[in-house]
């Protein structure tokens, strides 16, 4: 889908695999709505911040996660990337 498009930049990074996770980027969104008030609510931190566990909770190393686990997938880094690491592609 975006493999032609030139308003987007590929961005490599190489990470040894025991430094990722997957969590579903779903409850990140949710607990940032939360925490910054949405639709003309307030924002409510304690919400905010049992969505932010939930994410925590939920997420699993790379090598466990399988196909269909999370609407959403995200890859988490634990850790900083260092410059070398990085590529544009």
């Amino acid at each position: 889908m975006w493999g032609n498009n030139a308003d987007y930049a590929y961005v490599q990074a190489t990470v040894d695999r025991s430094r990722c996770r997957v969590a579903d980027m779903e409850f990140s969104s949710l607990a940032m709505m939360y925490l910054q008030g949405s639709g003309g609510r307030p924002g409510n931190t304690q919400a905010a911040a049992l969505l932010a566990k939930l994410y925590e909770l939920t997420s699993v190393p790379l090598s466990d996660y399988r196909g269909g686990m999370f609407c959403t997938p995200e890859v988490l880094v634990v850790g900083d990337i260092g410059a070398e690491c990085i590529t544009l592609a």
